[in-house]
């Protein structure tokens, strides 16, 4: 049998880890579509909505 003894340590005993500052995660905006793309499917979006509304 073997016992999992990780985290087990008490507050103050032992060697002390420093605390760190860590950067804020920098998240890349990622998309679907080019921006080409966003162009034309917003015409064809309007194109229907016009068509929808009898335009």
């Amino acid at each position: 049998m073997k016992i999992d003894t990780q985290g087990m340590s008490l507050p103050g005993k032992g060697p002390a880890i420093p605390q760190r500052e860590y950067p804020p995660l920098v998240v890349p905006k990622r998309t679907i579509f080019t921006p080409q793309e966003r162009i034309e499917l917003k015409e064809i979006i309007h194109e229907a909505l016009d068509e929808r509304e009898g335009r």
